[in-house]
């Protein structure tokens, strides 16, 4: 006579299987893709340049507003109405304890470090188009770059440069060689 044969697994045993591999793969998931999905967004450094735009646009509209064209100074009471859709009270709060400088109207806004952030040093300043480390000469930034790497002549200066910028380029080059 035949004897019954047995299973080498039971549905018992692979229903086990397949639950403990399921709750692996959860817990390495959770593990390593979480964290990033928890910190990912925005930079600190993004979030300050915002702001700069923030604070540049409502003195545009300001300046609009009042008529004003020359280099006149621009306070916060000023643009407190112009922020108020955007941020509560129509005050810029910081998000990395930097300052705010607002300037004249013809000047950008800018932002100052005062603790270290995200690399940069204590001290740099942000503006709208550039960095500046404390003392150090101007960050990498496409005009700055290519101006640095001139030749002597202007021609030489605009081929270096990414083809929207050519013009403002060899305008840098010719007055930076004279």
């Amino acid at each position: 006579m035949n004897a019954p044969q047995k299973s080498s697994f039971s549905s018992l045993g692979i229903s086990c299987i397949i639950g403990v591999v399921t709750l692996g793969s959860i817990l390495l998931l959770w593990h390593t893709g979480f964290p990033s999905l928890v910190r990912s967004g925005p930079s600190k450094t993004t979030g300050i340049i915002w702001r700069l735009r923030l604070i540049d646009a409502a003195k545009q509209q300001w300046a609009i507003e009042h008529h004003q064209t020359n280099d006149v100074v621009v306070t916060a009471e000023d643009l407190a109405p112009y922020l108020t859709n955007v941020v509560p009270n129509g005050t810029i709060e910081p998000v990395a304890d930097e300052r705010y400088r607002i300037n004249t109207l013809l000047k950008v806004p800018e932002a100052e470090l005062t603790r270290d952030l995200e690399g940069r040093p204590k001290g740099t300043v942000f503006r709208m188009d550039k960095i500046i480390l404390p003392n150090k000469s101007l960050q990498a930034t496409p005009t700055s770059a290519a101006v640095s790497r001139c030749a002597v002549t202007p021609a030489a200066c605009a081929a270096l440069a990414p083809a929207p910028l050519r013009n403002g380029v060899a305008t840098a080059c010719l007055s930076s060689v004279r």
